[in-house]
């Protein structure tokens, strides 16, 4: 999976994954977190088996993972800590 995502795409899609967290889930993000598990699952079960799993059977979750890595990608602009928030808060 590393080797699929590199490593910079993958840590992108890891902030992007991990900032939206909060933010409510539609239908269409259910989707994509259970076909993830599938694919995860499957490979698992392959890689078990036969003891052999390639690169070109993970390639579903890049697909996936594009639109977390773009999230994670914006998220540092849009970063606010909670208690600088607090602060100016209590500043006015």
């Amino acid at each position: 999976l590393v080797q699929a995502l590199q490593y910079w795409v993958g840590a992108l899609a890891l902030v992007g994954c991990w900032r939206s967290r909060r933010r409510t889930s539609g239908p269409l993000d259910r989707f994509v977190q259970i076909a993830c598990l599938l694919v995860l699952s499957g490979g698992w079960y392959v890689a078990a088996r036969s003891g052999y799993l390639s690169t070109r059977h993970l390639l579903l979750l890049v697909v996936f993972a594009i639109g977390w890595a773009g999230a994670g990608a914006i998220s540092p602009a849009t970063y606010r800590p909670q208690a600088s928030i607090a602060a100016r808060r209590s500043a006015s």
